[in-house]
């Protein structure tokens, strides 16, 4: 089922309607070639039929563009686009989506907890598709960067994202832009004066994608001998969607986000004071922090991660959960002071 679903798709990728076109577009049977180009909704039926024909079981669900339920006003635009469900007759299953070209073993980044319906013998069917494991879903930066006596610091980030990251911050995998700086800055947010990025790479990695971006940006306030250092981290704006405080709900994937700084400072310094190290939680939810100085070797080195490996969030630990979203939102607002000796 993998094989022949990946040559399908691939097929299919290679014969899209262009997507300011739409992809909800309802022809004329007759003005449907056969070897395209075909919308994305006429993708999903047509491959329907291949692999139908091929032995394989299919099923055509619907992804909404917005939560909808019975006591709530809906029209036909509800529908984002169809998913077709496709199995074996050893039990194996994949979803595709019109567009998908990548590995078919792997679930498309926008599908991961996504919850489709179709109308079944028995009335109106919903399938919440599996969530996957935090490892699937991995935000990372590396941020390594020099300041100098005067404040300003230059040095790059290094974002990996991987799994339903890649959706959140939407980025289409299949199609890479080469610059990601617009992208970064929509889906984040930086609370360091004067910051701005330039892309100088974008790839392909193990189920995600790897973006370098040049920083450039002024974490140090001075004063003297001392300086105030800021530590510097992105946080992505969908933190503030989390409910907080003493509420039972469940995230659309369980993730790992984390932040590595390694800052190199101006020689002669030494920090004051640091916030030592932290470690929060439980195993279904885990907050780590850091932050260390080496005088000699004129480097700061700091680390923010943030595990939550179970999604299904109850009343008892949604309290802690909002504590470890403060201390993450305002992970970038840590400052280590440091003095000239």
């Amino acid at each position: 089922v993998f094989k022949a679903a990946g040559s399908v798709a691939k097929y299919m990728a290679s014969r899209s309607i262009a997507s300011e076109r739409g992809t909800d577009i309802v022809r004329h049977f007759e003005d449907i070639s056969s070897d395209g180009p075909w919308t994305g909704w006429e993708q999903v039926m047509i491959a329907s039929k291949w692999m139908s024909s091929l032995g394989f079981k299919t099923q055509i669900y619907w992804a909404q563009s917005i939560p909808a339920g019975s006591d709530g006003p809906a029209s036909p635009k509800i529908w984002r686009e169809p998913i077709l469900r496709i199995s074996d007759a050893g039990g194996r299953e994949i979803y595709y989506k019109a567009g998908q070209n990548g590995n078919s073993e792997t679930m498309h980044p926008s599908l991961f907890g996504q919850t489709l319906y179709r109308i079944g013998n028995a009335g109106i069917e919903r399938l919440t598709l599996p969530r996957g494991f935090a490892s699937d879903h991995i935000m990372r930066q590396n941020w390594k960067t020099s300041i100098n006596e005067n404040g300003t610091a230059t040095g790059t980030l290094e974002i990996t994202l991987t799994g339903a990251w890649l959706d959140v911050f939407a980025i289409d995998i299949d199609n890479l832009p080469s610059d990601m700086t617009g992208v970064i800055l929509e889906a984040m947010r930086f609370n360091v004066p004067g910051i701005t990025f330039e892309t100088t790479s974008v790839k392909l990695v193990e189920s995600g994608c790897r973006i370098i971006m040049s920083v450039n940006a002024a974490p140090g306030i001075v004063s003297g001998s001392s300086m105030l250092l800021k530590l510097m981290g992105g946080i992505p704006n969908c933190f503030e969607e989390i409910p907080t405080g003493g509420t039972k709900y469940t995230l659309r994937f369980p993730f790992i986000f984390e932040i590595n700084s390694s800052i190199s400072t101006p020689k002669g310094y030494r920090a004051l004071d640091l916030p030592g190290k932290l470690q929060a939680g439980s195993s279904s939810e885990m907050l780590e922090q850091s932050v260390v100085h080496w005088p000699k070797r004129a480097l700061a080195e700091a680390t923010c991660r943030w595990t939550v490996r179970a999604p299904e969030i109850d009343e008892y630990t949604s309290g802690r959960v909002s504590d470890h979203i403060a201390m993450v939102n305002g992970w970038p607002d840590v400052t280590v002071p440091l003095r000239k000796r």
